[in-house]
């Protein structure tokens, strides 16, 4: 309805502005005309008054005696002078472009901010629509048809339950940090409460590229000329949800990560974690990242080098990551230490990780399982 409104208000307006053009363009011809024909009828009033003036005294003309001889050819003057006003008075009503009629690429079609319209049959392509977040529904359904497992399976838990989430599923007392509480309403964003999100130099940069990714998912759904439910939420930006582990509690939030084993966790909503906006200091855009990885991977991969490279804390996943570092400790062929955040040792920027030939991600072998599971 929207995009019918402003296509209806842009076609009204063109109208306008033609109608107002051609109004404006005939008022300036028929002011060039009278301009003309005023000074056309001066020309003419001179050549009358200069003949009376050299009638009757022809001593006045002594020094032109082939026009003063000639009366014949003043009379022939003015007419051709009339004859001039009345051409371009003729062409000025007539001629092709005399009344503005709008731009001729615009005709017979609306307006529209799309330089072409969608084939009928779309599909994705990355290096047209990678950084493109107006797509409307049914194209991120045909572009990213497995995306949605751990939203479906959200959605499931709770019908299950037969329960509806409220306001009180929602509050964020039970966090001590690291946590927000926001609104959409109306297809905009507000926020309603912050635990200890801003005192932290790390959380309150992924608080804040978390926001900014809502932000543009509200701004590309307005270009689609769709709109996001109101919504009331709960987002944890640390790397881990404590969620309370009490029987029958119905508390949820948005989290990046959730442990399968652990039940509890099943009331966690996943969403995209702050990487794809920006990871600062270290990190900048994810597209800049996209970027300077792109132009890592222009080199052949037997010129990179030849190591296994890792870097992360050990104690989100001790079981693998400890075993990765034991394993890999004092070899040639690794590169892995685990990064010391309050120190800053150890940390590789994004990009340069792309100048090994093996990245190691650190999964269980029951996430890894569910995952490929997940994926069929």
């Amino acid at each position: 309805m929207l995009q019918m409104c402003v296509e209806a208000a842009h076609e009204t307006n063109g109208t306008a502005a033609i109608s107002t053009r051609r109004m404006a363009r005939e008022d300036c011809g028929v002011r060039a005309i009278r301009t003309l024909k005023s000074t056309s009828c001066y020309m003419i009033g001179a050549a009358f008054r200069l003949l009376a003036l050299t009638r009757p005294c022809a001593v006045r003309w002594t020094f032109v005696p082939s026009i003063a001889m000639h009366y014949v050819a003043w009379r022939a003057l003015c007419a051709f002078l009339s004859l001039m006003v009345l051409l371009q008075c003729f062409l000025l009503f007539t001629a092709d472009g005399g009344g503005y009629d709008g731009p001729r690429h615009h005709r017979g079609r609306p307006v529209s901010l799309n330089h072409d319209p969608l084939p009928t049959t779309w599909a994705w392509a990355s290096d047209r629509d990678a950084h493109n977040p107006g797509l409307n529904r049914a194209q991120c359904d045909a572009a990213f048809p497995r995306l949605y497992f751990e939203i479906d399976r959200s959605v499931s838990l709770w019908r299950d339950r037969n329960h509806t989430i409220t306001q009180n599923d929602t509050e964020i007392s039970w966090r001590h940090d690291a946590a927000f509480k926001a609104l959409i309403h109306d297809n905009q964003l507000r926020i309603l409460e912050m635990r200890h999100t801003w005192e932290n130099d790390g959380y309150r940069q992924r608080t804040l590229s978390v926001l900014s990714q809502l932000h543009r998912a509200l701004l590309g759904a307005a270009a689609s000329g769709e709109s996001v439910p109101d919504a009331e939420f709960a987002v944890t930006v640390d790397d881990m949800s404590l969620v309370p582990s009490v029987e029958n509690d119905t508390h949820t939030i948005w989290a990046f990560t959730r442990r399968l084993v652990d039940r509890d966790q099943d009331r966690l909503w996943i969403v995209p974690d702050f990487n794809f906006w920006s990871a600062p200091p270290f990190a900048g855009s994810y597209a800049e990242a996209q970027r300077k990885a792109r132009a890592h991977d222009a080199v052949m991969v037997m010129d990179k080098l030849p190591q296994v490279v890792w870097r992360g804390v050990k104690w989100t996943n001790e079981y693998v990551r400890g075993s990765l570092l034991d394993v890999t400790q004092g070899k040639s062929w690794a590169d892995v230490k685990e990064v010391d955040w309050e120190n800053g040792t150890n940390i590789l920027k994004i990009e340069d990780i792309c100048r090994y030939m093996f990245v190691t991600h650190t999964v269980s072998a029951l996430e890894a399982a569910i995952s490929l599971r997940a994926s069929d």
